[in-house]
C-alpha cells in the first residue's frame, strides 16, 4: 500500500511554541505488533481529559460519531463489537442507540478499560469490556456487527490487513461493520493542507500547544493512516462484500462495509 513518495516531507504544521515545523512523512510500516508503544503513551496522556480533547483534536467530531452510530443503530443488531472501547463515551451512545444489543468492547489499554468500566457500569448487563489487544483477541462467537472508531490508523498496515480478515471472520455473513478513521492523501499539497488545518483548528480550540506538537508528530511517524480508496480495497481483500463512503471531512471518514457471505 506504501506508495514510493510516502516518506516524503509534508511540512507546514508549526506548533505555538517557537514555530518548529512538524514533518509530516506518511504512513509507513515501522513498528512491530499491533499497537507500538508510542500510541499507548499518547492515549495514556490523552485520556486525562479525553472527551474535551479528542474534540480540540477532530475539529468535527460529534458529527463523525453520530454518523457512525447511526448507520450502525440503522442495522438493528443484537451482538456488537466494539474495537478500542476507549472511555467508553461512544460505547454509552452505542447501547443508547441499540437497546436491544450486546456489546462486546476491547482495548489494549488497563486505564481506559477502567474507565470504560465505570462509565459503563449502567449498562453493565448488556456490556462486556475486555482488557486485550485485538491481535490477541479470539472470540468464541460471531457478531452482528463491529464497530471501530478512530483507533485502527494506529494498527501498522500488514496486520491490518489480516485484522481486517480476523474481523470478517468474527462478524455474520452479511453483517455490518462501522469503520471510522483518521485518513491520509496521496498528493502532498492535500496533506499539508488538511494538518495545518487541523493544527490551526486544535491551538485555537485551545489545546496545549505541547499536545498538538506532540499528536501530529504521532500522526507522522507512528501513525498508519490510509487513503480512502486504499481503505476500500483493503476491506474488499479481507472478505468484505461491500465498502461504501458514507462521511468524510478534514482529513477523517466513515466507512460502512458490508461482509461478505450469503446468509442474511
Amino acid at each position: 500500500m506504501t506508495r514510493p513518495d510516502d516518506h516524503t516531507a509534508v511540512a507546514g504544521v508549526r506548533h505555538a511554541r517557537g514555530g518548529t515545523p512538524v514533518e509530516y512523512v506518511g504512513e509507513s510500516d515501522h513498528g512491530e505488533g499491533t499497537v507500538n508503544q508510542a500510541a499507548h503513551d499518547y492515549y495514556a496522556a490523552l485520556q486525562r481529559d479525553y472527551d474535551t480533547m479528542i474534540r480540540q483534536l477532530v475539529p468535527r467530531y460529534d458529527e463523525m460519531v453520530e454518523c457512525a452510530v447511526g448507520l450502525l443503530a440503522h442495522s438493528a443488531p443484537l451482538s456488537v463489537l466494539d474495537i478500542g472501547t476507549g472511555t467508553g463515551t461512544v460505547t454509552k451512545r452505542i447501547a443508547s442507540r441499540v437497546p436491544d444489543a450486546h456489546i462486546t468492547g476491547v482495548d489494549a489499554s488497563p486505564a481506559m478499560v477502567q474507565d470504560a468500566t465505570d462509565r459503563l457500569a449502567g449498562v453493565a448487563e448488556r456490556v462486556t469490556v475486555l482488557h486485550c489487544d485485538i491481535e490477541d483477541f479470539a472470540p468464541d462467537h460471531t457478531f452482528d456487527a463491529g464497530f471501530s472508531n478512530l483507533v485502527l490508523h494506529n494498527v501498522p498496515t500488514t496486520t491490518k490487513t489480516d485484522l481486517l480478515r480476523n474481523l470478517s471472520s468474527w462478524l455474520h455473513p452479511r453483517a455490518v461493520l462501522v469503520w471510522g478513521d483518521l485518513i491520509r492523501f496521496d498528493a502532498p499539497e492535500l496533506q499539508q493542507s488538511a494538518v495545518s488545518a487541523r493544527c490551526a483548528f486544535a491551538l485555537a480550540a485551545g489545546c496545549d500547544p505541547a499536545f498538538v506538537e506532540e499528536n501530529f508528530r504521532k500522526e507522522s511517524v507512528d501513525d498508519h493512516p490510509l487513503t480512502v480508496d486504499a481503505m476500500r480495497v483493503m476491506a474488499l481483500a479481507g472478505g468484505f462484500a461491500s465498502a461504501d463512503v458514507v462521511w468524510a471531512r478534514d482529513g477523517f471518514v466513515v466507512l460502512y462495509l458490508r461482509n461478505g457471505g450469503t446468509s442474511p
